[in-house]
């Protein structure tokens, strides 16, 4: 089953009949939609569905994928998703989708917001670069290294008050900006799947995101903790670097 089959497979099995209008029979015994329904949804035949969710059709075209994408009800962010797994395809001996260099011209641009916390990160959300003013509020918790995922699943980060909708708004984003034919988006679930029950049952539900723009814990040295708004997004020409501005000025201290 390819990376798209995988997809298709788990987004049917999480939409039930009532959802899309269909009766459900009393002896029912698939989780979610069967395949036929989904291909009946979608104006293609159970059998072209099928192919797709076992792989044999990896080029489907945009018509197919919108058609599949409605009856799936996706949103906008889970079409587009959808349509990028297309394009994905495994390379042998595939190295990591960012070799950790960051163009002269960004980080010229980080170190001059002198007065605005920022960082960058990868389209694994590995933090590739943190200016000062970034590294002075939050107090050395976000540096060059940190796995943002891996992080958000710390038992230090559990403590949160609002922990269960950061957590599945990560899992969402590594997924969605993540190549998963990429070796070290490959490590990074790898181990949270073994060592996390949480991250496992969100990782199933397929959920795939961008996380734009929400509210983050910050810390000062000597001072009471806080929080700030951030704002997140890919930087163009780039491969998938994911630039982060937390906003000062919302700070609640």
């Amino acid at each position: 089953m390819t990376v798209l089959g995988e997809y298709l497979w788990a987004r049917r099995a999480l939409l039930q009949p009532e959802c899309v209008g269909l009766q459900r029979e009393s002896n029912r015994r698939v989780p979610g939609l069967r395949r036929e329904e989904v291909a009946m949804l979608a104006s293609i035949s159970p059998e072209y569905y099928l192919r797709l969710e076992q792989g044999h059709d990896k080029e489907p075209s945009d018509q197919v994928l919108h058609g599949l994408a409605r009856a799936l009800r996706l949103d906008r962010n889970a079409e587009q998703y959808l349509l990028r797994l297309r394009s994905l395809h495994p390379v042998a001996n595939s190295g990591p989708s960012h070799d950790g260099v960051i163009p002269e011209t960004v980080r010229e641009l980080l170190n001059g917001w002198l007065e605005t916390p920022a960082y960058v990160a990868s389209s694994n959300l590995d933090v590739l670069l943190v200016n000062d003013r970034a590294r002075q509020l939050r107090n050395h918790r976000i540096e060059h290294g940190l796995n943002l995922v891996e992080w958000t699943f710390s038992q230090d980060s559990r403590n949160e008050a609002d922990w269960e909708t950061r957590a599945a708004a990560s899992a969402a984003e590594l997924r969605y900006h993540g190549d998963p034919y990429d070796l070290r988006f490959q490590q990074v679930v790898g181990r949270l799947a073994v060592r996390d029950q949480d991250f496992r049952a969100l990782w199933a539900r397929h959920d795939a995101r961008p996380n734009p723009a929400g509210r983050v814990r910050v810390d000062r040295a000597g001072a009471p903790v806080g929080h700030a708004s951030f704002h997140s997004f890919e930087i163009p020409g780039t491969a998938g670097l994911i630039v982060t501005v937390l906003q000062e000025d919302n700070l609640v201290m």
